[in-house]
């Protein structure tokens, strides 16, 4: 059986199948994250508090090892992202091979949002496109700001430091909704590493969002989303011009059974290009 190492900072377990099976990270490794630069370019104000609004630009990613063959790498879906980002700008001879990646795919969710494990492995099958042009609010946003995920968002002040602890409370946190937004993967049972690696993998590929509840939300909202959803689409507008925003100059825990997971971020932000192509 091929070799399997966890980057992330928790285990990976499986729902509904291969439920007995958890994938645990190696004590002392180290998680790759996609790099990210900042670059302010407005106040989003918001009950009467301002927050920070930035372009966010995905970079290449850090700390991911070397590729090896027939050694498998899970990592977060931004930082596959931030490969295949690195590798449209590269030249041939500089780009990564991806075929080693793998991140937890169609995760599996109670009615309140609590993870309940994932549906398998995913790799994505990418074509490249031109990236469409963003347009980025500068300036004083008085947008309407809504969360659309299945957790809160939490925004910290900027004097906060970056690992936040139980004396460290949000100044903003929006709920968490039910109807919470979600890619559409098309989705194919990869039987060769299924069996290679005994948990289930799928080939995927992004082909829009999942539920109708961009319906909810109006021409010029601002929407937290998750950063998968705008890289994974291809997009940072909706269809109806809401556009998708996601928590910038992340804050991570420095809870017990936590620590070292996203806890919230001290401002917002938006990609200003897209990472992953829509399928032909």
């Amino acid at each position: 059986m091929s070799e399997i190492n966890v980057l992330l900072p928790h285990a990976v377990n499986f729902y509904p199948e291969y439920t007995d099976r958890v994938l645990k990270p190696a004590a002392g490794a180290v998680v790759p994250r996609a790099a990210t630069s900042h670059t302010e370019v407005g106040t989003v104000v918001f009950e009467k508090h301002k927050i920070p609004f930035f372009r966010v630009t995905l970079g290449a990613p850090e700390d991911l090892p070397a590729y090896q063959p027939d050694v498998f790498n899970v990592v977060s879906a931004l930082t596959i992202q931030a490969v295949h980002r690195h590798n449209r700008h590269a030249t041939p001879g500089q780009r990564r091979p991806t075929n080693d990646l793998l991140f937890p795919f169609d995760i599996q969710r109670t009615p309140t949002g609590d993870i309940l494990g994932a549906r398998g492995l995913g790799r994505p099958v990418v074509r490249y496109r031109p990236a469409p042009k963003v347009v980025i609010p500068t300036g004083l946003i008085t947008m309407p700001l809504h969360n659309a995920n299945p957790f809160a968002a939490d925004i910290y002040d900027q004097n906060d430091p970056d690992d936040v602890g139980p004396q460290h409370t949000p100044f903003i946190s929006l709920p968490a909704t039910d109807n919470f937004l979600r890619v559409d993967h098309y989705r194919e049972l990869n039987t060769d590493l299924t069996e290679k690696l005994g948990v289930p993998v799928y080939d995927t590929q992004a082909r829009g969002l999942l539920n109708d509840s961009v319906g909810e939300y109006q021409p010029g909202e601002l929407i937290i989303s998750n950063p998968n959803i705008p890289a994974g689409i291809g997009a940072s507008a909706l269809g109806n011009g809401a556009r998708l925003v996601v928590l910038a100059k992340s804050v991570r825990s420095l809870m017990p059974g936590i620590k070292g997971q996203l806890a919230g971020g001290k401002a917002l932000g938006m990609l200003d290009e897209s990472v992953l192509t829509l399928p032909v």
